[in-house]
């Protein structure tokens, strides 16, 4: 069985960060990366633009709470292995006989965790309120998890090539979305929004598989090795699960307790914040991966990622957040049309939400868990995520859809804060800690 993912003690191996030609090769990598995962982002946005005005603010608001509720098991079932996994893989990146291990006993883990959230996703289906009750959106819903949560990111991103990955899915995702906006004429047939965002993320993993076959075979693990897996991976797992409830479940939680219309103006303002984070989360992908490997050949090349890794993710945070608050009225009358004015209040909350996720992008995933402080981050997380539900059941069906963002804004806030505090108690000093842990 191959190390634990949480094992700090495995080595770097050469690759893409020692000489100067490698370096050329990996900034290629990021432009192509960059540039390819827009779509993931880009082609999203186009299509819920084009749903929100076809669908109107209800049924857009209950298509969307679905849409939430996908993404939010997805989380579960991906269990973190975006950041252990992808970290073990940058580490052994040359090991072909480990790469194959660790992507074998991560499929057995993720076969497991699909099923349990089967198990326990269809009897809660009774327990949905009347307006979010459809034996059609619901298990599209449970499909659209399990498609999402498969993915193959994590070992194309510490293998040193995500911009492969990433154009496939490109390629998937522009096909789903011409579809949509060919094929849903009204609320009937909005469920293939979601069949078809299912069958792209099944296409982009098959196709990742079919190049991972030319490198490594193809193995599965036992279920034992498996179970051994999810064990080890429990802390990162509860600070994914944690970081859902206030970045992927809220439109499905605000859905329990708001009314109709208030979802669907809070969706749209989520959609719109969703796609400025395009420009924000492929940069905490490439930075994770360069500040794990850095760590791994010196001190010193840790500290200097480090440092570059805060600066460029909080500057980026930074402009989109006052772009988010200056543009709202135009960002809603482009994206989402005169039916959604009310949502532009929302837009310019989310402005500051971009701002506060950047820094706890920076100091949290790009700090934290690279210096080994995984049992910390989730801590500080679920506080966070506690946070965020207390205030969706109390302060959003008083305030809607403003409310929500509110919520929102504090659980972000309360997140960065979290680690600042954190890392100046363990002696870092942000942006410039003394050295790794």
């Amino acid at each position: 069985m191959a190390p634990p993912l949480n094992d700090r003690r495995a080595p770097a191996e050469a690759g893409a960060f020692e000489t100067g030609d490698a370096e050329s090769k990996e900034l290629w990598q990021a432009a192509w990366y960059y540039a390819a995962n827009l779509s993931s982002y880009v082609l999203p946005l186009l299509t819920f633009t084009f749903l929100a005005r076809v669908l109107g603010p209800v049924e857009w608001g209950r298509l969307s709470a679905f849409h939430s509720l996908g993404l939010y098991l997805s989380q579960i079932v991906e269990y973190g292995f975006n950041f252990a996994a992808a970290r073990d893989v940058a580490r052994y990146r040359r090991d072909r006989d480990m790469k194959r291990r660790i992507l074998a006993e991560v499929h057995a883990a993720k076969l497991l965790i699909a099923a349990g959230v089967l198990l326990l996703a269809i009897p809660c289906y009774a327990l949905l309120p009347g307006r979010l009750q459809s034996p059609v959106l619901f298990p599209l819903a449970l499909a659209y998890a399990i498609a999402q949560g498969s993915t193959l990111l994590w070992y194309f991103q510490g293998d040193g090539r995500i911009a492969q990955l990433s154009l496939i899915e490109a390629v998937t995702r522009s096909v789903a979305a011409a579809l949509t906006i060919i094929l849903v004429r009204g609320p009937g047939n909005a469920w293939l929004m979601l069949a078809l965002n299912t069958a792209a993320c099944l296409g982009t993993t098959c196709g990742g598989l079919l190049l991972i076959r030319r490198d490594i075979p193809l193995t599965l693990a036992s279920a034992q090795s498996g179970l051994s897996l999810l064990r080890t991976t429990f802390p990162l797992f509860l600070f994914r699960g944690a970081a859902s409830m206030y970045s992927s479940a809220n439109v499905f939680l605000f859905g329990l307790f708001g009314a109709p219309a208030a979802i669907g103006y809070y969706a749209g303002a989520e959609r719109a914040y969703k796609g400025l984070t395009a420009f924000l989360h492929p940069l905490m992908q490439l930075m994770y991966a360069r500040v794990n490997y850095s760590l791994g050949r010196s001190a010193e090349a840790g500290r200097n990622t480090l440092r570059q890794s805060a600066f460029m993710t909080i500057l980026a945070g930074l402009l989109l957040g006052l772009g988010c608050v200056v543009a709202a009225p135009l960002i809603v009358s482009i994206l989402l049309g005169p039916a959604f004015t009310a949502s532009i209040p929302v837009v310019r909350i989310f402005g500051a939400v971009l701002i506060a996720e950047a820094v706890s992008i920076a100091f949290g995933v790009q700090w934290m868990l690279p210096l080994g402080f995984d049992k910390q981050l989730t801590a500080i997380t679920l506080a966070a995520g506690v946070i965020n539900v207390l205030c969706a059941c109390f302060v959003a069906p008083r305030f809607g859809a403003i409310g929500m963002a509110a919520a929102v804004l504090l659980t972000n806030s309360a997140l960065a804060l979290g680690c600042i505090t954190f890392l100046r108690w363990r002696g870092f000093q942000p942006p410039a800690p003394d050295g790794p842990a």
